[in-house]
């Protein structure tokens, strides 16, 4: 059974079913644009009593936008790069916003995260070597995991099963503890915020309108707040608790091993999409079995730290996975978590099937009791154990490139 799974979803990548669809994407910005478009509504509507006149408007503008929205070609789900930290819906139109949003966020945040270091690795040789120099390639429950990022998967060559299936888990493991690290920051900001405002969550609505809640609030605190609500595409408090939220470890593991074929498929190789995530616009690969009429292409990331972020952030945003959101306020037993997964795949239940099978086989929840440590850690402790002696502060070079901070 472990070799029937392990090699059974090689090429999958080509006809797996999208994380989420055309419609999906239209019917999630349409109702972004409708519940910010009701706050106003409202408001005109008890200064000038003229309900009638505006909701036509509203309703001709909804119109239109559609319109433009499907004969336009536009990258629905555009995730950037982990160093902008920012949503893009579109390319062009909401540039700018994406940019304000970026130093929303750094300002909020800045000096919050431990350095982390990058490097590529150009064959399977080299990637074994790198993470058996960073204490990465024998990896035990409650291990300290540094931060340091492959930037995207070599070609594996002629590695044999366990080697393949070791080659991905432990280089994908840093990636998702800091992608992770990441939500995990916005969800204790935005929760120490709520918190601040004082007000039930289940009763404060940052789109209404009012404003009222900013009372109290810093600037920077309420641009937050702003950003969040673009970024995870609802304006009420408690929902945004719900959604902004980490995944399992083990959950990410299992489905990016089966979306990428271990790593090994051409979406992985060429453009670092571990999920078969797919866009509509411009940049992507075009899939070898498309069917005839079929625009989408699978989308292409600057790096896999870059997929899983646009992975999280799918399952914590879509209203397809509103199911799973609410299993995840109860458990966040990957295994059963999977079951909230059945709309990922056309396989439906034979999907979910398939990702608690990984799970199981592979001892994936081991990897949910790692933690992710800063390189600055080991880097002093690597020095020490070959040196004899302590070192602070000092960087241990993975490869003669600049490396890129965070």
């Amino acid at each position: 059974m472990e070799h029937l799974v392990s090699n059974n979803f090689a090429g999958m990548d080509e006809e797996c079913c999208p994380a989420v669809s055309v419609a999906d994407d239209l019917r999630e910005i349409s109702e972004g644009l409708t519940d910010s478009l009701t706050g106003y509504v409202s408001q005109v509507d008890r200064k000038f009593k003229r309900a009638g006149v505006v909701v036509a408007f509203v309703s001709i503008f909804l119109l239109a936008f559609s319109m433009f929205l499907s004969s336009s070609n536009r990258v629905v789900e555009d995730i950037p790069s982990v160093t902008e930290q920012a949503v893009i819906i579109t390319k062009g139109s909401l540039k700018a916003a994406s940019e304000q949003a970026l130093l929303i966020r750094s300002r909020f945040f800045s000096n919050e995260f431990p350095r982390v270091d990058r490097f590529d690795a150009g064959s399977s040789n080299e990637l074994i070597g790198r993470l058996k120099e960073w204490n990465l390639w024998d990896i035990r429950g409650g291990s300290e995991i540094p931060a340091v990022l492959v930037s995207g998967f070599p070609v594996f060559g002629q590695v044999d099963v366990a080697t393949k299936k070791k080659l991905f888990l432990n280089t994908l493991l840093p990636v998702a503890l800091t992608a992770l690290t990441y939500v995990e920051q916005e969800r204790d900001a935005l929760r120490r915020i709520i918190e601040k405002i004082g007000v039930d969550p289940a009763e404060l609505d940052f789109g209404d309108g009012s404003d009222s809640w900013q009372a109290g609030l810093t600037s920077e605190e309420a641009d937050l707040l702003r950003f969040f609500t673009v970024k995870y595409r609802s304006s009420m408090a408690d929902e945004l608790m719900r959604r902004v939220n980490v995944v399992p470890v083990s959950l990410i593991m299992a489905q990016g091993a089966i979306e990428s074929s271990w790593g090994t498929s051409r979406f992985a190789s060429t453009g670092n999409n571990l999920f078969g995530i797919w866009t509509w616009g411009e940049e992507g690969i075009i899939p070898a079995k498309r069917d005839n009429g079929k625009k989408h292409k699978i989308a292409i990331y600057d790096s896999i730290l870059d997929s899983v972020q646009a992975y999280i952030l799918n399952l914590n945003r879509l209203s397809v996975y509103d199911g799973f959101r609410r299993m995840r306020q109860e458990t966040m037993d990957s295994a059963l978590l999977a079951k909230g997964l059945s709309k990922y795949s056309i396989q439906r239940e034979e999907y979910v099937w398939s990702v608690r099978t990984i799970i199981h086989q592979n001892n994936l929840r081991d990897y949910d009791k790692c933690f992710l440590v800063s390189a600055d850690k080991v880097n002093a402790a690597a020095t020490t154990a070959a040196t004899g002696h302590k070192a602070d502060n000092k960087v241990f070079l993975i490869n003669d490139s600049p490396k890129k901070r965070l």
